[in-house]
């Protein structure tokens, strides 16, 4: 992945953090996160669980507890993974 779009991703994940957990209700919309966390999680394959666990939160923002609670458990894996000294 080129630098450029990796910023475009990063900014992605950014907005998906801000539409699916915004502390404004007037700026949480989770199904447009939900969109957008699905493409970033096709063109990103590093830092897979933040990507996971911002679909876990927009999932949790439209009423989707169980398939937030999967995700979320899913990004705890792997970010246990990504962390490992070796």
């Amino acid at each position: 992945m080129l630098p450029d779009q990796r910023q475009a991703v990063g900014a992605q994940a950014q907005l998906v953090w801000l539409l699916a957990a915004s502390p404004d209700d007037a700026m949480r919309d989770g199904e447009t996160a939900v969109q957008y966390t699905k493409q970033a999680l096709v063109m990103w394959t590093t830092d897979q669980w933040w990507y996971e666990a911002a679909l876990a939160a927009a999932h949790a923002e439209v009423g989707d507890f169980e398939r937030a609670i999967e995700l979320q458990k899913l990004s705890l894996i792997h970010i246990s993974e990504a962390t490992r000294p070796y």
